[in-house]
């Protein structure tokens, strides 16, 4: 499969900052990290239209993978206790 390159416009610099680190800390690229969440959102279109993704979940779609063994409900729960308590 060949590439295409695919210029972006992004207004807030900070954001580009933050996804660069997180590619560093996981070894994605950040052409993969949107590819894949391209792939998500495209994968949850379906015959009936476009399904609205909740806002968390359109922000992390394709960028981890999970641990076997848990649900991304289970590993929000545990950032969220970590961040909080």
């Amino acid at each position: 499969m060949s590439s295409t390159k695919l210029t972006l416009t992004i207004k807030d610099a900070s954001i580009i900052e933050e996804a660069k680190a997180y590619s560093k800390e996981t070894g994605r690229s950040l052409s993969n990290m949107f590819e894949n969440y391209l792939k998500t959102v495209l994968r949850e279109k379906g015959e009936e239209g476009v399904k609205e993704l909740p806002p968390l979940v359109k922000s992390l779609s394709g960028c981890v993978p999970l641990p076997e063994g848990k649900s991304d409900d289970d590993i929000l729960w545990e950032a969220l206790q970590e961040k909080f308590l």
